[in-house]
């Protein structure tokens, strides 16, 4: 950084498509014996005792040093739909990845207080450590692949965080794409030039920077600017955010595949499912009717979040919640809110047990 440092780069890069082995695929990971001994450690701020872990996983470990989480296969096979140990330990290495993101964000801050830390190539909501609640809170700035709604999500839950997207194109469709993302909440272009088309070797404009300059100089000034500068209003109905009722829904999806999840890549992995889907038809169908959705995580409904000008709330697929949050919902409706929902939701706990009744 010191090297660096006199050249005021816009950003630090910790990363690029990082994330947890082969990103959106569903690998165990990271059973070595320092990864178990930080998530009995992380499990103490999820349990009030040892006895409370023991009932919500059906387990009987009789000390923390003994606790261990199923491996996907393993949970796969519960019989009772117990998936609680297996989806506290994806929740763990999601905040893993987050927490060393965080550590190199501070390690940035460190040496140069005004510089920002950055990920780039951040993917879909999903595996890999793509827990947005969590990441969104990880670094200065993020620069994305716009995909399964993650640039609203993720601005909505940190708005403090700079989204970038990446040129590498040009025309009417490429135009299209770079202003939708600047109205999704996106503050940045990073333009790819790999063969000198935006800049000749010369240093003049390559003939994709002369076709380009408009729309450019637009995305600077004028409208753009404008649009930069603007502070989002969410509209008056929220969505909720739920990594774990995606984990649920994978699980149930998979449980016939045996151990075949395994060749799973993250090209597979990044395709639809019921939550996926949901989610984005719910965004869709709103963003249509002119109304901006407000993201909401677990911990915003349970914290109070739909006392805050909220008229409705919609629950894609959301397999996963918890008492507080069920009690806020309840209260929401009583005071004459709207709760939309594609099935019924919560039927799991927060942590992933099985409830007798949703």
């Amino acid at each position: 950084m010191h090297d660096q440092a006199p050249y005021r780069p816009y950003y630090y890069n910790l990363g690029d498509e990082t994330g947890i082995a082969d990103l959106a695929a569903a690998w165990d990971f990271d059973f070595s014996p320092a990864a178990l001994s930080t998530f009995r450690v992380w499990l103490h701020s999820q349990y009030a005792s040892l006895t409370a872990l023991n009932a919500e996983w059906g387990s009987h470990f009789a000390t923390w040093d003994t606790v261990l989480p199923p491996t996907t296969t393993a949970a796969k096979q519960a019989s009772n739909e117990n998936f609680a140990a297996w989806n506290n330990f994806k929740a763990f290495m999601d905040s893993a990845f987050a927490d060393a993101l965080r550590a190199g964000t501070d390690a940035v801050h460190q040496a140069d207080p005004t510089a920002k830390a950055a990920i780039e190539g951040a993917q879909i909501p999903g595996w890999g450590g793509y827990d947005y609640t969590k990441l969104s809170h990880a670094v200065d700035v993020m620069e994305t692949f716009d995909a399964g709604n993650n640039v609203e999500i993720a601005h909505a839950l940190n708005p403090a965080l700079t989204l970038l997207s990446t040129s590498g194109g040009s025309g009417a469709g490429e135009q299209h794409r770079i202003w939708h993302e600047l109205l999704q909440g996106e503050r940045g272009l990073v333009v790819w030039d790999e063969d000198g088309s935006i800049v000749a070797p010369k240093g003049t404009p390559g003939p994709r920077g002369l076709a380009e300059s408009a729309t450019f100089n637009e995305l600077r000034g004028g409208l753009g600017a404008l649009l930069i500068a603007r502070r989002t209003q969410p509209g008056p109905v929220g969505i909720l955010y739920s990594a774990a009722s995606f984990r649920l829904r994978w699980t149930l999806d998979h449980r016939a595949d045996g151990d075949a999840w395994g060749q799973r890549g993250s090209e597979r992995e990044g395709e639809d499912n019921a939550t996926r889907l949901a989610m984005r038809r719910a965004a869709a169908t709103l963003v249509h009717a002119g109304l901006q959705p407000s993201w909401l995580s677990h911990a915003m409904i349970a914290a109070g979040a739909l006392r805050h000008g909220l008229r409705a709330v919609v629950l894609p697929d959301s397999l996963a919640l918890s008492p507080a949050e069920s009690a806020k919902i309840r209260q929401f409706r009583a005071r004459g809110g709207l709760v939309l929902a594609d099935g019924a939701p919560g039927i799991f706990a927060q942590h992933g047990r099985r409830l007798p009744k949703p």
